[in-house]
């Protein structure tokens, strides 16, 4: 199982956006081998003004665990939250962080083996999968994690999205 993309929240308000609670846009974890996915995007746009005091999540996912036939999968990208309009305060939590690679403790003995799948890009590039050694025996290399994202905050009113 892949893990799949964070995905994409769009608030477009004519007037105030306020968000003093938790929005999730967060990058799957697959349960073996493959790489985590991309953190996703959250856009808020307001013709009035954007007030964040609570928490926003659009970090990658973590890169599958090793398994018998396969290397373990790479962290996935951090995300991108972007905030418009002419008043913008972002006072809350704002996580961007990109994924672990996986766990790589797992030997690598069946036949047919391939290496980790690579992280799923987003603001942040997606980590690269463990490789499979030569031996019959070894544990894969380690994964790398993924990067991080982004957090723009853009002071003009978006008209052009509101309509």
């Amino acid at each position: 199982m892949d893990g799949n993309g964070g995905g994409l929240v769009k608030i477009y308000c004519t007037g105030a956006i306020v968000n003093a609670g938790t929005i999730n846009a967060i990058g799957g974890t697959p349960s073996e081998t493959s790489g985590g996915g991309g953190g996703g995007i959250v856009v808020m746009a307001s013709g009035s003004s954007v007030t964040h005091s609570g928490t926003i999540n659009v970090n990658g996912g973590n890169g599958g665990v090793a398994f018998g036939f396969g290397g373990a999968g790479a962290g996935g990208g951090g995300g991108i939250v972007v905030s418009v309009a002419p008043a913008v305060s972002l006072t809350g939590t704002i996580n961007v962080t990109g994924g672990t690679g996986g766990s790589v403790a797992t030997q690598i003995t069946a036949a047919g083996r391939y290496g980790g799948g690579g992280g799923g890009a987003s603001g942040g590039n997606g980590g690269n999968g463990g490789d499979i050694p030569a031996s019959a025996t070894a544990t894969s290399a380690t994964p790398t994690s993924g990067s991080a994202g982004y957090s723009l905050s853009i002071i003009a009113n978006p008209a052009f999205l509101l309509h």
